[in-house]
């Protein structure tokens, strides 16, 4: 067991994270508040409040957090499609 090992990079890293939890929080805060009580990072609560509205029949809350989700799903797949392109990465194998 290795006890003497540096320890520099560690601390920089939780102070990176803790830096970007916190502004992730602060905005879907602000866009669940001021723009029609959708998140801007928490995609995981746009489905919730989705499948919520959904099974009261509010069909115009439903494509409120439709979107996002779809704008979402669009950006991911456009950044896999140009890092496979230009990144030289290995497709994943067939299902």
């Amino acid at each position: 067991m290795q006890l003497d090992r540096p320890h520099g990079q560690m601390s920089d890293s939780f102070l990176m994270s803790a830096f970007i939890i916190l502004s992730g929080g602060l905005q879907d805060a602000y866009t669940y508040c001021c723009r029609d009580k959708v998140f801007a990072n928490a995609q995981t609560g746009n489905i919730v409040l989705m499948s919520t509205h959904l099974f009261a029949g509010d069909w115009a809350g439903v494509f409120r957090y439709f979107v996002p989700l779809i704008s979402f799903m669009a950006g991911i797949f456009v950044a896999e499609w140009l890092h496979l392109l230009f990144g030289g990465g290995v497709p994943p194998p067939p299902l």
